[in-house]
């Protein structure tokens, strides 16, 4: 097998100066350098010219590995993402996109074959809307460049690339914005909405007075977030965190919700949440929802549940719960405040992810949407969590951002949750299939 490759600079190469021909096993990089470096190329044989590392999030510390990001070698200008909601279905890179595309393993670990070789060659890593675009200092031809962990992990704040537009309705229960501040995203990334953060807090009134957490003046409710479908239609990914009690929500705020999320909106919803989603069509369609009280009918705290491995997503997850050390064995974890809300998903509806056989229950679910649509056709995506985020129960109510977290790296459980909004996050796809590499 011969591979050719010319050298390329990031500056010198446009679209429309790199092209790359297929032809079985050959990959020509014609001229790209315009004269920077005439006609160098090299022959790999055997061999091919790659770079490789692990993908991690953006905490200081004890960053963990990221399942199914996309790793590519542009050839030109990466494009901005869209202003508000789109569908993000997730596809192959084209070859007028890119050198070469690969994804992570459960690992984080990537290898990205047939690069360009020389200076200052560029990479994107990149999962749903959380993008950064590198810089590797020199390539060498023929050999493989093993990246360093700093220069692959996700962005902290803009200044380092992009992050998802989030809205979090706090929760005195659930704080989630705690989880996303412990994955790094960096504190001045949290703000009122009319602020230039990309984590915009949205305070919910709970219950006899416990509130979720706010940013001081100009921090709205969250009511004002999802009355509001245009307001939704701002944000990627919205999460909406257990209220203390089951409080329902209008009709109107629930058609936002669907419309939102049928439009490719992505949304996050924890134990007595399942308001939005247990008593209106589509969405009370995908599960066989069937409340306990977790006062009268308690489940087992720690109840030990099982990752579902039957589908390729499922067995990734129960890998990577091993490598960051949540589960001794693959397939099998122990959770702390589960719920019973969930029997079991409707087939053809939700995806089951995490369950408990004693009782039986589903501790976590996703369904695409819109709810019902080809695979092909799907635009957003839901995920359900009926356990708590384990974190500070001695909290004060309504604490002004970020006094309510807690120091320190994610716990267990919290890194079930990071797992699965980095999933929430990612392109669409239908669950049964391997993801697209």
């Amino acid at each position: 097998m011969k591979i050719v490759f010319a050298r390329l600079s990031m500056f010198a190469c446009g679209v429309a100066a790199c092209a790359r021909s297929f032809d079985g096993g050959t990959t020509v990089a014609p001229d790209a350098g315009e004269g920077l470096f005439g006609d160098a190329s090299v022959s790999c044989t055997p061999g091919t010219t790659s770079v490789s590392g692990i993908v991690r999030t953006a905490a200081s510390s004890n960053p963990d590995p990221v399942y199914n990001a996309v790793v590519y070698a542009p050839k030109g200008p990466i494009e901005a993402f869209p202003e508000g909601l789109s569908c993000d279905r997730c596809g192959v890179i084209p070859p007028s996109k890119a050198w070469a595309s690969t994804a992570t393993g459960p690992d984080g670990t990537f290898t990205l074959k047939n690069v360009p070789f020389g200076h200052d060659v560029p990479l994107v890593v990149q999962v749903g809307r959380w993008r950064r675009e590198i810089v590797v200092p020199e390539v060498k031809e023929c050999a493989d460049t093993p990246l360093p962990p700093e220069l692959t992990r996700l962005p902290r704040k803009q200044s380092e690339g992009n992050i998802p537009r989030m809205a979090v309705a706090t929760a005195y229960i659930d704080p989630i914005e705690c989880v996303l501040r412990k994955m790094g995203i960096d504190t001045t990334e949290f703000s009122v909405p009319s602020g230039a953060g990309r984590v915009h807090l949205y305070p919910t009134p709970g219950e006899l007075g416990a509130e979720g957490a706010t940013l001081g003046p100009g921090t709205e409710p969250a009511s004002s977030l999802y009355e509001d479908l245009e307001k939704l239609k701002h944000y990627d990914l919205v999460m909406l965190p257990c209220e203390s009690r089951e409080l329902p929500k209008s009709e109107a705020a629930i058609a936002n919700l669907t419309e939102y999320a049928n439009l490719g909106g992505r949304v996050f919803a924890t134990h007595y949440s399942y308001v939005w989603l247990d008593r209106t069509a589509p969405f009370s369609t995908t599960a066989l929802w069937q409340h306990h009280d977790p006062m009268n009918e308690p489940m087992p705290d720690p109840v030990m549940a099982t990752v579902d491995r039957s589908f390729p997503k499922g067995a990734a997850l129960a890998d990577w719960l091993v490598g960051v050390g949540v589960s001794p064995t693959a397939g099998v974890l122990q959770i702390h405040q589960p719920r019973h809300d969930v029997d079991g998903v409707v087939d053809g509806g939700a995806q089951s992810w995490i369950t408990t056989d004693a009782p039986a229950s589903v501790q976590h679910l996703t369904f695409n949407t819109p709810v019902g649509s080809e695979p092909a056709a799907a635009c957003g995506r839901v995920l359900y969590s009926n356990f708590h985020v384990v974190e500070n129960a001695n909290r004060p109510s309504g604490s002004l951002f970020p006094a309510e977290c807690e120091r320190g790296a994610l716990s267990a459980q919290e890194r079930v949750l990071e797992f699965m909004l980095l999933d929430l996050a990612s392109c669409v796809q239908d669950d049964r299939l391997p993801p697209v590499r």
